[in-house]
């Protein structure tokens, strides 16, 4: 009886100190894969640049095969389909640790499968404005949606969703 109560002890002070670990490398692993995403849509972004003339698809109309009037309507998967041949599969526009679904293909890409916020006005001249990032920005506490124009008096911070 003995035994199975020193065994039991055991079993509690390991994983009281085990889990706490692993629960953390989860966390870290999905921080290193969201980042990974981010860097996969980034170059998408510089890729299809090179071949537009330094233009992001927000700069490129439609009948170049850009999304600029898809930008300028608010339409976030526009900008994502039109680098369909640069990203490959349409996962990579969700963060690993996003409670999205991730759409399994780009025609059912939707603003409710994108993780990440496109900055509209980026440029590679201006090193100080976002090209893209986590989506999930919140300004007093609320989660904001849409066109967002971020501005030096803003306080807006990134926030995780409910």
């Amino acid at each position: 009886f003995e035994m199975l109560i020193v065994v039991i002890i055991v079993a509690v002070v390991t994983a009281v100190v085990v889990l706490p670990e692993l629960a953390r490398r989860k966390s870290l692993s999905a921080f290193v894969s969201c980042n990974n995403n981010l860097k996969a849509v980034g170059l998408s972004f510089r890729t299809y640049a090179s071949d537009q003339n330094d233009r992001y698809p927000s700069k490129v109309p439609e009948a170049d095969g850009g999304a600029k009037q898809a930008a300028l309507d608010g339409n976030l998967a526009r900008i994502f389909q039109v680098m369909s041949n640069e990203l490959s599969v349409s996962r990579t526009v969700i963060g690993p640790a996003d409670r999205r679904i991730a759409a399994t293909n780009w025609n059912r890409l939707g603003i409710a499968r994108i993780s990440y916020f496109v900055g509209l006005d980026a440029v590679d001249t201006t090193p100080n404005r976002f090209m893209l990032g986590d989506r999930d920005l919140a300004e007093g506490g609320r989660l904001l949606s849409g066109i967002v124009n971020l501005t030096a008096n803003r306080q807006v911070a990134w926030q995780a969703p409910p």
